[in-house]
Protein backbone atom coordinates (compact mmCIF):
# COMPACT_ATOMS: atom_id res chain seq x y z
CA UNK A 1 0.00 0.00 0.00
CA UNK A 2 1.41 3.33 -1.17
CA UNK A 3 0.68 6.66 0.20
CA UNK A 4 1.97 10.36 1.16
CA UNK A 5 5.01 10.21 3.72
CA UNK A 6 3.92 12.91 6.34
CA UNK A 7 6.25 16.00 6.66
CA UNK A 8 7.77 16.48 10.12
CA UNK A 9 6.53 19.58 11.57
CA UNK A 10 9.34 21.97 11.93
CA UNK A 11 10.26 21.31 8.37
CA UNK A 12 6.82 22.39 7.31
CA UNK A 13 6.72 25.20 9.31
CA UNK A 14 10.66 26.05 8.31
CA UNK A 15 9.26 25.67 4.80
CA UNK A 16 5.85 27.47 4.94
CA UNK A 17 7.82 30.61 6.63
CA UNK A 18 10.64 30.92 3.89
CA UNK A 19 8.16 30.73 1.18
CA UNK A 20 6.17 33.42 2.73
CA UNK A 21 9.33 35.60 3.16
CA UNK A 22 10.09 34.84 -0.52
CA UNK A 23 6.36 35.82 -1.96
CA UNK A 24 6.77 38.88 0.29
CA UNK A 25 10.18 39.59 -1.45
CA UNK A 26 8.64 39.18 -4.68
CA UNK A 27 5.85 41.05 -3.82
CA UNK A 28 7.41 44.21 -2.53
CA UNK A 29 10.14 44.22 -6.04
CA UNK A 30 6.30 44.76 -7.69
CA UNK A 31 5.56 47.50 -5.57
CA UNK A 32 8.79 48.84 -6.12
CA UNK A 33 8.82 48.18 -9.82
CA UNK A 34 5.01 50.53 -9.93
CA UNK A 35 6.82 52.99 -8.09
CA UNK A 36 10.15 53.31 -9.96
CA UNK A 37 7.96 53.39 -13.06
CA UNK A 38 6.20 55.89 -11.78
CA UNK A 39 9.37 57.83 -11.75
CA UNK A 40 10.58 56.74 -14.88
CA UNK A 41 7.55 58.21 -16.63
CA UNK A 42 7.41 61.57 -14.43
CA UNK A 43 11.37 61.49 -15.82
CA UNK A 44 10.18 61.59 -19.28
CA UNK A 45 7.70 63.74 -19.39
CA UNK A 46 9.99 66.35 -18.08
CA UNK A 47 12.05 65.92 -20.91
CA UNK A 48 8.91 66.62 -23.19
CA UNK A 49 8.60 70.17 -22.26
CA UNK A 50 10.75 73.03 -23.56
CA UNK A 51 12.85 74.49 -20.51
CA UNK A 52 13.59 77.82 -21.93
CA UNK A 53 10.11 79.17 -21.41
CA UNK A 54 9.55 77.93 -17.90
CA UNK A 55 10.74 79.75 -15.06
CA UNK A 56 11.18 78.27 -12.19
CA UNK A 57 10.96 79.29 -8.51
CA UNK A 58 12.71 76.88 -5.58
CA UNK A 59 10.48 77.64 -2.96
CA UNK A 60 7.82 75.81 -5.52
CA UNK A 61 9.80 72.72 -5.70
CA UNK A 62 8.28 69.93 -3.69
CA UNK A 63 9.83 67.37 -2.08
CA UNK A 64 7.31 64.63 -4.36
CA UNK A 65 9.26 65.92 -7.68
CA UNK A 66 12.42 64.48 -8.74
CA UNK A 67 13.12 67.28 -11.30
CA UNK A 68 11.15 70.16 -12.67
CA UNK A 69 13.05 71.74 -15.61
CA UNK A 70 12.86 75.82 -16.39
CA UNK A 71 15.13 77.99 -16.79
CA UNK A 72 16.33 80.81 -13.62
CA UNK A 73 17.92 84.46 -14.35
CA UNK A 74 20.58 85.70 -11.78
CA UNK A 75 24.22 86.01 -11.13
CA UNK A 76 27.27 83.53 -10.00
CA UNK A 77 28.88 83.97 -6.97
CA UNK A 78 32.24 82.34 -8.12
CA UNK A 79 34.52 82.62 -5.13
CA UNK A 80 31.93 80.45 -3.30
CA UNK A 81 32.58 77.45 -5.85
CA UNK A 82 32.68 74.48 -3.98
CA UNK A 83 34.79 71.47 -5.90
CA UNK A 84 32.79 67.75 -5.11
CA UNK A 85 34.74 64.71 -5.97
CA UNK A 86 36.29 62.41 -7.13
CA UNK A 87 33.86 62.14 -10.36
CA UNK A 88 34.22 60.69 -13.63
CA UNK A 89 34.21 61.47 -17.46
CA UNK A 90 35.12 59.30 -20.10
CA UNK A 91 37.32 57.42 -17.77
CA UNK A 92 38.95 60.64 -16.89
CA UNK A 93 39.03 61.52 -13.13
CA UNK A 94 37.84 65.25 -12.25
CA UNK A 95 35.24 66.98 -9.96
CA UNK A 96 32.06 68.89 -10.33
CA UNK A 97 31.93 72.81 -9.94
CA UNK A 98 28.82 72.90 -7.45
CA UNK A 99 28.90 77.44 -7.68
CA UNK A 100 25.97 79.38 -5.51
CA UNK A 101 23.78 81.42 -7.47
CA UNK A 102 21.46 84.12 -6.42
CA UNK A 103 18.06 84.51 -7.90
CA UNK A 104 16.88 88.03 -7.32
CA UNK A 105 13.61 87.36 -5.45
CA UNK A 106 14.44 83.96 -3.92
CA UNK A 107 15.71 84.12 -0.45
CA UNK A 108 18.08 81.71 -1.06
CA UNK A 109 21.24 81.34 -3.07
CA UNK A 110 21.02 77.51 -5.64
CA UNK A 111 23.66 75.51 -6.11
CA UNK A 112 24.17 74.97 -9.27
CA UNK A 113 26.04 71.82 -11.13
CA UNK A 114 28.21 73.93 -13.62
CA UNK A 115 29.97 70.68 -14.92
CA UNK A 116 32.83 68.80 -14.47
CA UNK A 117 36.75 69.77 -14.86
CA UNK A 118 39.81 67.85 -14.48
CA UNK A 119 41.78 67.42 -11.38
CA UNK A 120 44.87 69.11 -12.83
CA UNK A 121 42.78 72.52 -14.81
CA UNK A 122 44.39 75.10 -14.18
CA UNK A 123 42.18 77.85 -11.93
CA UNK A 124 43.04 80.45 -14.37
CA UNK A 125 41.37 77.92 -17.47
CA UNK A 126 38.46 77.49 -15.34
CA UNK A 127 38.03 81.11 -14.78
CA UNK A 128 37.71 81.21 -18.43
CA UNK A 129 34.85 79.67 -18.38
CA UNK A 130 32.94 81.55 -15.98
CA UNK A 131 29.79 84.33 -17.09
CA UNK A 132 30.21 87.70 -15.19
CA UNK A 133 26.74 89.77 -14.70
CA UNK A 134 23.39 88.66 -15.07
CA UNK A 135 22.39 85.38 -16.85
CA UNK A 136 19.59 83.04 -17.54
CA UNK A 137 20.17 79.67 -17.02
CA UNK A 138 18.53 76.37 -18.64
CA UNK A 139 18.50 73.39 -16.80
CA UNK A 140 16.31 71.19 -14.18
CA UNK A 141 16.08 71.24 -10.56
CA UNK A 142 16.88 68.25 -8.77
CA UNK A 143 16.82 66.47 -5.46
CA UNK A 144 20.22 66.39 -3.65
CA UNK A 145 21.62 62.61 -4.02
CA UNK A 146 22.40 60.90 -1.32
CA UNK A 147 25.56 59.18 -1.69
CA UNK A 148 25.83 55.30 -0.04
CA UNK A 149 27.85 54.62 3.43
CA UNK A 150 31.28 54.17 1.79
CA UNK A 151 31.26 57.80 0.57
CA UNK A 152 33.41 59.22 2.72
CA UNK A 153 32.29 62.46 5.27
CA UNK A 154 33.62 65.69 4.25
CA UNK A 155 36.27 67.94 5.25
CA UNK A 156 35.44 71.05 4.93
CA UNK A 157 38.63 72.91 7.07
CA UNK A 158 40.49 70.96 3.81
CA UNK A 159 38.26 72.05 1.12
CA UNK A 160 37.73 68.23 0.50
CA UNK A 161 33.83 67.52 -0.58
CA UNK A 162 32.79 63.94 -1.36
CA UNK A 163 28.93 63.61 -0.62
CA UNK A 164 26.18 66.13 -1.50
CA UNK A 165 25.36 67.90 2.44
CA UNK A 166 23.78 71.17 1.40
CA UNK A 167 23.59 72.05 5.07
CA UNK A 168 27.07 71.59 5.35
CA UNK A 169 28.02 73.33 2.68
CA UNK A 170 26.11 76.63 3.27
CA UNK A 171 27.42 76.88 6.70
CA UNK A 172 30.72 76.56 4.61
CA UNK A 173 29.98 79.27 2.39
CA UNK A 174 28.47 81.51 4.74
CA UNK A 175 25.51 81.77 2.42
CA UNK A 176 21.77 80.32 2.52
CA UNK A 177 21.74 77.50 -0.02
CA UNK A 178 18.33 76.00 -0.83
CA UNK A 179 17.92 72.67 1.04
CA UNK A 180 15.77 71.06 -1.43
CA UNK A 181 17.52 71.07 -4.59
CA UNK A 182 20.24 71.69 -6.83
CA UNK A 183 20.49 73.34 -10.07
CA UNK A 184 21.69 71.21 -12.98
CA UNK A 185 23.00 73.54 -16.28
CA UNK A 186 21.33 72.38 -19.77
CA UNK A 187 22.59 75.91 -21.45
CA UNK A 188 22.43 79.40 -20.94
CA UNK A 189 22.17 82.78 -22.31
CA UNK A 190 25.73 84.32 -23.35
CA UNK A 191 27.39 80.94 -22.70
CA UNK A 192 30.90 80.70 -23.95
CA UNK A 193 34.00 78.66 -24.14
CA UNK A 194 33.12 75.11 -22.34
CA UNK A 195 36.83 74.14 -23.24
CA UNK A 196 37.58 73.02 -19.46
CA UNK A 197 34.21 72.81 -18.10
CA UNK A 198 32.02 70.05 -19.59
CA UNK A 199 28.22 70.45 -18.51
CA UNK A 200 26.81 67.14 -16.60
CA UNK A 201 23.78 65.40 -17.69
CA UNK A 202 20.67 66.93 -15.75
CA UNK A 203 18.79 63.85 -16.50
CA UNK A 204 18.24 61.37 -13.72
CA UNK A 205 19.19 57.72 -14.79
CA UNK A 206 17.18 54.92 -12.28
CA UNK A 207 17.99 51.23 -12.78
CA UNK A 208 15.12 49.50 -12.81
CA UNK A 209 15.61 45.84 -11.99
CA UNK A 210 12.59 45.50 -10.18
CA UNK A 211 10.82 42.74 -12.37
CA UNK A 212 13.94 40.75 -12.47
CA UNK A 213 14.27 40.66 -9.05
CA UNK A 214 10.53 39.78 -8.22
CA UNK A 215 10.85 37.04 -10.98
CA UNK A 216 13.85 35.55 -9.13
CA UNK A 217 12.24 35.97 -5.48
CA UNK A 218 9.12 34.17 -7.07
CA UNK A 219 11.17 31.71 -8.29
CA UNK A 220 12.91 30.52 -4.82
CA UNK A 221 9.55 29.93 -3.59
CA UNK A 222 8.86 27.44 -6.18
CA UNK A 223 12.08 25.76 -5.63
CA UNK A 224 11.69 25.51 -1.76
CA UNK A 225 7.84 24.20 -2.75
CA UNK A 226 9.30 21.51 -5.32
CA UNK A 227 12.31 20.55 -3.23
CA UNK A 228 9.66 20.01 -0.21
CA UNK A 229 7.63 18.25 -2.07
CA UNK A 230 10.04 15.51 -3.19
CA UNK A 231 11.79 15.08 -0.31
CA UNK A 232 8.70 14.86 1.98
CA UNK A 233 5.33 14.44 0.18
CA UNK A 234 6.94 11.66 -2.21
CA UNK A 235 4.75 8.47 -2.27
CA UNK A 236 6.23 5.68 -0.23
Amino acid sequence: MTGLRRPPFWASVFALMSVLILCGLGTWQLYRLSWKTGLLAQIEQAYDVDARIIPLHVKDFSSDLLLKRGYLDGRFVYDKTIRIGPRTRDGAVGVHLLTPFYVPGEDVYILVNRGWVALDAKDEDIRADEIQGAVRLVGALRQPLHENAFVPDNVPAKGQWYRMDLAQMSNYAGLPFAQNAVFYVEGCDGCHGGQFVHAVSSKLELPNNHLQYAIFWFSMAGVLVGVFAVRFLRNV
